[in-house]
Formats: C-alpha cells, sequence, structure tokens
C-alpha cells in the first residue's frame, strides 16, 4: 500500500511535470492549484489523526448467555479543524458485537456512545484491539491509528431453574442428618446457646440475642452425609450436532443448571468433565463454589479421547458411601451403563442424564440403550434437542 507521503509527492510531481510538459500558463496555475489543494488534504488529514483521542471500557468483564456485554467509548476531537469522518474499526472476537462505525466530529468535540451485546454463546472472548482512521474531505489520504489493549471477557454457560428437582436426604446412601453437633457452620441449624469467645461472629443468633440482652449462638447439626458430585462426558466422538444446538451444549447447560440448583440448596458439589486434560472441580459449596464451576464450564470442550466408562472407573476413588453421581452423557455405549452398576453396589447413588444424540443429527438412535438403562434401578432422564431442562429433570 502507497504510504500517505508518498502519495502526496507522487500527485504534486505528476502534476507538475504536465505543467512542465505543455508549459502553458493555465496547466502551471493548474498545477499550483492541485499542489496547494494536496498540501492542504495532507495537513487535514494528519492532524485529524493526531487530535483524536479515545477512551473504550467495559462495563462487565463476567456475564452469561442471554445478558449484555455493554461498553462505554469517548471519543474527542482536540484539533480546530472538523473531523468530518472518524471510523473505528473493532476486532473483538465477542460474536456479534458490533463497536465498529463511523462518525463526524466538530472543532474541539466530545462524543460518548455505549454499544450493548446479548451473549449468545459461552466461552471465553476478547474485546479489542481496535483502531481508527481518518481521512480528508477529498478522501485522498487515510490515517490509521492502532490501539493494542484487550480486555477478556467470560460468558458463562445458560442456567435454567429446575423447580422438580429434589434430592431427598432420605434416599441417599448414610443420608439421615446426624443429631452430633459440629463446631463449623452447617445449613442445618438445630437451636441455640449461649455464646462462648471462641464462636465466630457468624454463628451469633441476633433475634435471640436481642430478645435476651445476652450473646446467643447458633448450634448446629451436621449435614446429610451427601456429596453430589456431576460428570459430564465430553468424549469427542459420541456428541452430536453442531454450534448452540448440540449435544456439548445441552450437556453443559444441565451441569450448569444442576449445579446451580444443588449450590442453591447447600448441597456440597463437585464437577468432572472429561475433557482432553480432564476438568475437575473439588467439591466444595456456597456461591463462591458456583463461580468456580461456571468458569470451567465456559470453556470446556468436547475434546476428550476416553469413553466415559474408563472415566468412571479412573474416577470411582472420589465416591463413596455418602455420594451421589449424576452422569451427564450422549453416550450410547452399555458399558458406562455397568460401571455405573458397580458403583451402585458400593452405595453410591447414581443418575442419568442421557442426551440423545439422535435429534441433533445424523446418530444412530438411543432406544436399545435406555431400554438398558431402564432395566436398571438408576434414575434417568432423556434430554433431547428443544427441549425444557428444567421440565426434564424431575426427580
Amino acid at each position: 500500500m502507497v504510504t500517505n507521503a508518498l502519495k502526496a509527492i507522487l500527485i504534486i510531481a505528476a502534476s507538475n511535470g504536465v505543467a512542465f510538459a505543455s508549459n502553458t500558463p493555465l496547466v502551471f496555475r493548474l498545477a499550483y492549484a492541485i499542489t496547494a489543494l494536496v498540501l492542504v488534504c495532507f495537513f487535514w488529514s494528519w492532524r485529524n489523526i493526531a487530535a483524536l483521542e479515545i477512551q473504550r471500557q467495559p462495563m462487565e468483564l463476567r456475564t452469561q448467555v442471554g445478558e449484555t456485554v455493554r461498553e462505554a467509548f469517548q471519543l474527542k476531537n482536540r484539533s480546530l479543524l472538523p473531523n468530518l469522518c472518524a471510523e473505528i474499526y473493532d476486532h473483538s472476537s465477542l460474536p456479534h458485537h458490533k463497536a465498529s462505525l463511523a462518525l463526524p466530529l466538530s472543532p474541539n468535540s466530545t462524543k460518548q456512545w455505549e454499544v450493548s451485546t446479548i451473549c449468545q454463546k459461552r466461552g471465553k472472548f476478547k474485546l479489542g484491539p481496535y483502531s481508527i482512521v481518518t481521512t480528508d474531505p477529498l478522501g485522498i489520504f487515510r490515517w490509521r491509528k492502532f490501539f493494542d489493549r484487550t480486555w477478556t471477557v467470560l460468558v458463562y454457560p445458560p442456567t435454567y431453574d429446575l423447580p422438580h428437582f429434589h434430592l431427598s436426604t432420605g434416599e441417599l446412601a448414610g443420608g439421615q442428618s446426624s443429631r452430633r453437633r459440629t463446631y463449623f457452620t452447617t445449613p442445618r441449624a438445630s437451636g441455640i446457646r449461649e455464646y462462648v469467645p471462641s464462636d465466630s461472629l457468624n454463628r451469633i443468633h441476633w433475634p435471640s440475642t436481642a430478645k435476651m440482652l445476652r450473646l446467643m449462638s447458633k448450634e448446629f447439626e451436621l449435614d446429610p452425609a451427601a456429596d453430589v458430585w456431576i460428570m459430564l462426558d465430553l468424549q469427542r466422538e459420541v456428541q452430536a450436532g453442531s454450534g448452540l444446538e448440540s449435544t456439548v451444549e445441552y450437556g453443559v447447560a444441565a451441569a450448569a443448571s444442576l449445579a446451580k440448583h444443588l449450590l442453591d440448596k447447600h448441597w456440597t458439589v463437585g464437577l468432572i468433565a472429561s475433557t482432553a486434560h480432564r476438568t475437575v472441580v473439588h467439591s466444595d459449596r456456597g456461591a463462591q463454589q458456583l463461580l468456580r464451576m461456571l468458569e470451567e464450564l465456559s470453556v470446556v470442550r468436547a475434546e476428550g479421547e476416553l469413553p466415559l466408562a474408563e472415566v468412571l472407573i479412573s474416577e470411582s476413588r472420589r465416591f463413596g458411601r455418602n455420594t451421589t453421581l449424576i452422569v451427564i452423557s450422549p453416550s450410547r455405549e452399555e458399558s458406562w451403563i455397568s460401571a455405573l452398576k458397580d458403583l451402585a453396589a458400593r452405595g453410591v447413588e447414581a443418575i442419568a442424564v442421557v442426551v440423545e444424540g439422535r435429534s441433533f443429527g445424523h446418530a444412530p438412535s438411543s432406544a436399545a440403550f435406555i431400554d438398558s438403562l431402564v432395566a436398571t434401578d438408576i434414575p434417568k432422564f432423556v434430554l433431547k434437542r428443544g427441549d425444557n431442562i428444567g421440565e426434564v429433570l424431575r426427580l
């Protein structure tokens, strides 16, 4: 591409060359006018780009599918010359993020605006880099200023309400609550007692304290002895569909929805995803645990090589008699049913969520596999393309 300076030299040289070749006063005057015009346009366009200041600030760097990412922009022209068209080119990787635009600027003026994008795809994306292009009134010269600053936006997968999914403590191995007192807080408060100096502030029961005019602490019982593990099968070969309409995305959404639902109910929840390098979020509870799980589910890909049965066997050490295991998979291999039955024989409570690959495209039917699953005592759910996850997961 010819640089602006070289372009100006070529135009001036060509016009003056024609003038000397013709050796007529009119052509000389025309060459002088062209030279003056080119110099004015050159200076105008250069001053336009030199006098521009831009500020860009994302308002959210963590969001979720269905929610928005917003950015605030401010563009200032510090020149005494008007900028007839400042073109902003955005090079973000966030899908459908339309931050590129062109706008005029008066002398010594500032324009502010916001760009909002509804996130339709989970993942980790870049906002920026971006560039500004300006030109002169005749469009002869174009100057570009590049800004390499970027921001990383993490888009969590969607979560759906599961009003009909209830894990009953009585159905879990060892699921009856323990009547023994515990020195750490659990969701099961059993009574109050007088405060002792070793109690943390979050144990104080303020209504009773106000009523009795002395500090009172809550007593807690041990939780029902049950951890919940969610295992998401991401073996590459068993997936079907593409893009948002795929077994991968439905499986991720189901895992995220189950994690949120169970953590909201104060269960201790862990996650295993059979990606290429095996993603494991160790079991824990609370809002921070949900964020950890959503962060991992935001970026997982169907790149696993091992069949689900092998993953279940290799991870079986994590599942004791006090564990509920929820497996989400589109696999039709009956070997993982056998692996679940072996875990059930050890006292692990198993639940299967089968993502029906046939409904997502060209995949063999899962009917025979589902019949084999029905023959066991393992609770099962079949999730198909277009299904409402909250309606399918009923327990």
